[in-house]
């Protein structure tokens, strides 16, 4: 069945995400003497699932307000941020519209150093795509990375077709890109 709705939801997101692509090469490539690191937020910095199960907020915006912060997480994002050779950016798939809710988070927690360090797109695929428009063979970069979804529904499914391109960026450029995915997350969260 043709949806007229999503139509125009595609035609008027491809030039915010052409132009994301472009704004995130330009910031990265700009960094090419740095380690980059490149953060996911939901469920990889922020303990977001949990908020997904309960049907308590007025809005999108308001439960990502109250959302928890993995405290390894901010403790190795700020170390790595101390060091003048590494470049941390968020990259993050939620809505267009979450972006000064998320900004703002980020701050709170004291980890956000520059609102450019803060790539938003709308899909898990859109991410992949600008990792993989990225020059990987020029840069150092590691990526931190859950991409799981599902979470609100009481089981957990991967992205498994955006983990297959990325380990398969990470197999051709093994020195120089880094993934680091939901197990390897988990277990660093959960440390004692």
């Amino acid at each position: 069945m043709f949806n007229i709705k999503q139509l125009i939801k595609n035609i008027l997101s491809y030039p915010i995400a052409y132009f994301i692509l472009l704004k995130t090469r330009k910031l990265i490539i700009g960094s090419s003497n740095k380690r980059i690191f490149l953060f996911d937020i939901d469920n990889t910095i922020a303990d977001s699932w949990h908020s997904l199960t309960l049907n308590i907020w007025a809005n999108e915006n308001e439960r990502l307000k109250g959302l928890a912060i993995f405290l390894r997480m901010r403790k190795l994002v700020t170390i790595l941020q101390k060091n003048k050779n590494n470049q941390v950016i968020f990259l993050t798939a939620r809505s267009y519209f979450s972006r000064q809710t998320t900004e703002n988070w980020l701050h709170e927690n004291g980890i956000l150093q520059t609102s450019k360090n803060l790539i938003i797109t709308r899909t898990a695929k859109d991410k992949i795509n600008i990792i993989k428009s990225l020059p990987l063979a020029k840069l150092e970069i590691f990526y931190i990375d859950d991409l799981s979804h599902k979470h609100e529904k009481g089981t957990v499914e991967m992205f498994e077709d955006e983990i297959n391109c990325i380990k398969k960026l990470e197999k051709l450029n093994t020195k120089n890109f880094t993934y680091y995915g939901k197990s390897e997350i988990d277990k660093f969260c959960s440390l004692v």
